[in-house]
C-alpha cells in the first residue's frame, strides 16, 4: 500500500524515509514533524536514502532575545525579561493558532517583577497580564483570534 503522505515529503517513519527516491536540497518531514534536509553528504545523524543521498536533520535553534523597557516579545524566540517593565504581547490575530511565545525571568533578573500584559482587546486566559514575581518561564500560545492561552 502506497502512502499518499509520500508524495508530498510526509513520512510516517523513518525506515520509510529511507526508501525515499529524492535528489538533493528536498525537504522531507516525519509525520511527527521531524525535518530532514537531503544531500550528498551524512552530517552525523543522516538517514541514507535509496538514491546514495542522505536526508540530514534540521535542528532548530533557539536564540534569547533579551527584553528591557517595555519592548514587545517576539514569536518563536527565548524572549527573557531582564528589568521590571511591563512587556506588550504581539495580538493574537497577527498569528495563525497555536502559534506560541515563550517567556522567562531568569534568576539573574529575579529581583524585579516584570509583567506580560496584552495589545488591542487580546487577552490571557481571560485576564490582561501575568506578574512575574521569582524566576519563571512560561508559554503562551495564540488562538489565532484574541486570546493568548497559559
Amino acid at each position: 500500500m502506497r502512502n499518499t503522505g509520500q508524495m508530498a515529503g510526509i513520512f510516517e517513519s523513518v525506515a520509510a524515509l529511507g526508501n525515499a527516491h529524492r535528489g538533493n536540497n528536498q525537504r522531507l518531514e516525519l509525520a511527527t514533524g521531524e525535518r530532514y534536509i537531503t544531500g550528498p553528504t551524512d552530517l552525523g545523524s543522516g538517514v541514507l536514502l535509496k538514491t546514495g543521498n542522505y536526508a540530514n536533520p534540521i535542528i532548530t535553534v533557539d536564540s534569547v532575545t533579551p527584553h528591557t523597557g517595555g519592548s514587545t516579545l517576539v514569536v518563536g524566540a527565548e524572549n527573557e525579561l531582564q528589568d521590571g517593565s511591563s512587556f506588550p504581547l504581539p495580538l493574537a490575530a497577527n498569528y495563525t493558532a497555536n502559534t506560541y511565545i515563550n517567556v522567562e525571568l531568569p534568576t539573574l533578573y529575579a529581583a524585579f517583577t516584570p509583567s506580560v500584559i496584552v495589545s488591542g482587546a487580546d487577552n490571557i486566559n481571560g485576564d490582561t497580564n501575568i506578574l512575574f514575581v521569582g524566576p519563571t518561564k512560561i508559554r503562551l500560545t495564540s488562538d489565532g483570534i484574541s486570546q493568548w492561552r497559559l
